[in-house]
């Protein structure tokens, strides 16, 4: 199916965007004016990174604070790889199986994330019409009854993968229950599966209060198989038990109804996961439950049946040897991670910015089988331990604190989990221990300057030279909008050696969550302060002393009109502002970079000649650039190409390195911009579904005519070429971009002398 409906959602200068019906995968493309093109922003995964003399299988994967944990075949090769779903900030990370048996080997490739849907707060897979491909249940919002309020349930999107690749679409916006809602809360994990062992997925979940509700699957009572989503509400107190409101305890036995009229469309309960899998083999489920207030699970024993279920027993500390202490509020998973055949348990937190958030991914190994499963504790940070992961927020910046010529990375944070609510701040420093052209790097210390010591919370970094003597001191940013000064007191040619000699640097105070640089902003080579905050403006501090003895006056708090709140102007929303000026575009002009709470990176330019007028907002998603919520920008020069590549932090603790690529080189001439007058013109240029090829169809062109198809990748390299000439014209023809990588392409259209080029991005949503 062709889609063609511009997709108002996403508004990016100069760039026309169109999604796909269903998978909502947005497609861009941009006529180049006749100037330069732009430099663009490739994710680099390959730069190795050490920590504790082992290197990791996957530094730059973004980091994991809330995630939830799915098997399904993403690279379609027969194996079961790991779909995880992070809360914190909705990012979708595919982990591609390549373990042998009994091997944990999983690789992050972020090429699959665009087949998969966008989704917020919970998704879960299970495969519900049997056809061994596993589909998404996910928390939506949706209009049901017309009132102009959105109802909160389940959505469903169907695997139609094929030879093709992974493929998702659309099949139900919200699931229905005799004829209402079928409600989750957004911040509940349900229970998707078999429940009643006939064939069909059903659904447990705490709705309105204490009790568990079951929805009942119809599909095989009315059509006699389980490719259909009927539910009815067939319980409302299943396993006859009562969770406390108040602490983590249970009552069995409870005296309730079996029915109650179904509930409100927007029932309150906010607080519980389940687990619902078959403990001992009797073919009827037993839950695994998680609280909002609480550390532990708790384990309950169906003595029922798979018809009735009636809990008789209550294990308050699951498992028994070694039970689950995870702050707060954990979630169960069941699922086969290291290719032995037999389902695993899985822990991790689902609170917010309430729990651990370092170590809080916790592995019990099954020793058991699949009808009685016999879990035994591994280790406390699975795959997290294998990432660059600094806790709650990440604040990356380059620096080459030994004075080697290489830059190394120093990563602020909000701060690692605490149960006191206090989160340590500090700076964690990964030394480059490669080379100037292909840099690699290893973690030296997690509080580097002993910052922690300070009490700090919410550190940014930034270094420049604040008194002239040539060697680059350090100012902090934190929680308070205050800065903080520390002077690199090391002999010239040394390891940096910082010193805090003055707290609340010149009584700077932006109010929260300052985010400094220290850059030359107005040209006199004395170093400005551009400093972030909170609420999205960017503040700009004008230094009217000397090298020697800087002296800051606050130009203005609103510099180039800068607001990247999620609603510009509204009082009450945040932006959370990361600047980073530089002069790095091919035109040598400033450019302003900003990371915001949105997650985009917002591109500004019109900088030159106009500091106290209104930037050009050119970008709300710079290069494609969307590494989840928060966040944080930056950059510099580190793989020898004297152009500087980026850095980028998020909500989730994660960094990615992005480096800076050149526009391809001949192979894209810039004489191939469109010439006036242009005799033929594109009709239809998108994908279709579900084939998931590109559509291309000409107008404007005659019999004679034949038009030249190129694809180019960022560095110049045609990956692909066809021609199509006579009737095939103005015929919609099929290019399969299934066989491409994800990225950005050069498209370049030939008719004659008559040439165009298309810049061609997936942009995840």
């Amino acid at each position: 199916m062709w889609s063609g409906e511009k997709d108002s959602d996403r508004k990016f200068s100069g760039w026309l965007c169109y999604r796909t019906s269903g998978l909502l995968i947005s497609f861009c493309f941009w006529l180049f004016p006749s100037g330069l093109i732009s430099q663009i922003f490739q994710r680099i995964d390959s730069i190795p990174v050490k920590i504790a003399g082992n290197f990791l299988e996957n530094p730059w994967a973004g980091g994991l604070n809330t995630p939830q944990f799915s098997s399904v075949d993403i690279n379609m090769d027969g194996k079961k790889d790991l779909f995880v779903f992070d809360r914190t900030g909705n990012r979708i990370l595919p982990l591609i199986n390549y373990g042998n048996t009994g091997e944990i080997n999983w690789k992050y490739e972020k090429k699959y994330s665009p087949s998969f849907p966008p989704l917020k707060y919970w998704a879960l897979l299970v495969d519900y019409d049997n056809d061994g491909k596993e589909d998404i249940f996910c928390s939506n919002r949706y209009d049901f009854n017309g009132d102009s309020i959105n109802d909160i349930g389940v959505a469903v999107y169907r695997n139609v993968s094929d030879q093709y690749g992974l493929h998702f679409v659309p099949e139900k916006i919200l699931l229905l229950a005799d004829g209402y809602n079928l409600y989750v809360s957004e911040w509940d994990i349900p229970a998707i599966t078999d429940i009643d062992y006939d064939g069909d997925i059903d659904i447990l979940t705490f709705i309105g209060g204490t009790l568990m509700f079951y929805y009942k699957n119809l599909s095989v009572e009315l059509y006699g198989n389980s490719d259909s989503l009927v539910f009815t509400m067939d319980n409302s107190c299943w396993g006859y038990f009562k969770e406390a409101a108040e602490n983590c305890s249970v009552t069995l036995s409870v005296s309730c109804k079996k029915n109650i009229p179904p509930p409100p469309s927007k029932p309150l309960h906010e607080g519980s996961t389940t687990l619902a899998i078959d403990l001992d083999g009797d073919h009827d489920m037993e839950v695994i439950i998680g609280d909002v207030v609480c550390t532990n699970m708790y384990q309950l024993t169906n003595g029922g049946d798979s018809s009735a279920a009636v809990m008789t027993y209550y294990e308050p500390a699951y498992p028994p040897v070694y039970p689950i202490d995870l702050y707060r509020f954990p979630a169960a998973f069941w699922l086969d991670v290291d290719n032995d055949y037999r389902n695993d348990l899985i822990v991790a937190p689902n609170g917010l910015n309430v729990s651990e958030n370092f170590t809080g991914i916790w592995f019990y190994k099954n020793f058991g089988d699949n009808s009685i499963p016999l879990f035994q504790f591994q280790k406390k940070s699975f795959l997290q331990d294998q990432m660059i992961e600094v806790g709650e927020n990440a604040y990356p910046v380059f620096f080459d604190y030994n004075s080697d010529g290489l830059l190394d990375i120093v990563i602020g944070n909000y701060g690692y989990y605490a149960p006191t609510g206090n989160y340590p701040s500090s700076l964690a420093l990964f030394k480059n221990t490669g080379t100037n052209t292909s840099p690699s790097f290893e973690l030296i210390t997690r509080d580097y300057t002993g910052l922690n010591q300070y009490g700090f919370s919410a550190v940014f970094p930034a270094f420049g030279d604040l008194d002239g003597d040539g060697d680059y001191d350090m100012l902090i940013g934190e929680y308070f909008g205050y800065l903080h000064h520390f002077e690199n007191i090391a002999p010239g040619g040394s390891a940096a050696d910082f010193v805090l000699i003055n707290p609340q640097y010149k009584d700077i105070d932006v109010g929260k969550f300052s985010a400094p640089q220290i850059t030359d902003v107005n040209g006199d080579s004395l170093p400005d302060l551009l400093v972030g905050e909170i609420n999205g403006n960017i503040n700009y501090f004008r230094n009217t002393g000397t090298m020697q003895n800087p002296e800051y006056f606050m130009e203005t708090d609103s510099f180039g009109k800068v607001d990247v709140r999620v609603k510009p102007g509204v009082p009450g929303y945040t932006g959370y502002s990361i600047p980073w000026l530089a002069r790095w575009d091919s035109t040598g002009y400033l450019i302003l970079l900003v990371g915001t709470k949105s997650g985009g990176i917002y591109r500004y330019t019109g900088i030159e000649g106009n500091l106290t007028g209104k930037f050009t907002l050119t970008d709300t998603l710079f290069s494609g650039i969307y590494e989840g919520v928060q966040s944080s920008v930056s950059g510099g020069d580190i793989n020898g190409d004297s152009v500087p590549d980026l850095i980028i932090g998020n909500l989730a603790g994660g960094v990615t390195i992005y480096y800076n690529y050149a526009p391809p080189p001949d192979s894209i001439p810039s004489d191939s911009v469109i010439p006036v007058p242009v005799p033929f013109a594109i009709s239809k240029f998108g994908i279709d579904m579900p084939g998931n090829n590109f559509i291309i169809q000409f107008r404007g062109t005659d019999e004679n005519d034949i038009a030249d198809i190129r694809f180019f990748d960022i560095r110049g390299r045609n990956i692909y070429s066809t021609q199509y000439s006579g009737a095939a014209l103005t015929q919609e023809n099929k290019i399969p971009f299934h066989t491409f990588t994800d990225g950005i392409y050069f498209v370049k259209l030939s008719v004659g002398e008559y040439k165009r080029v298309v810049k061609l991005a997936v942009i995840r949503e």
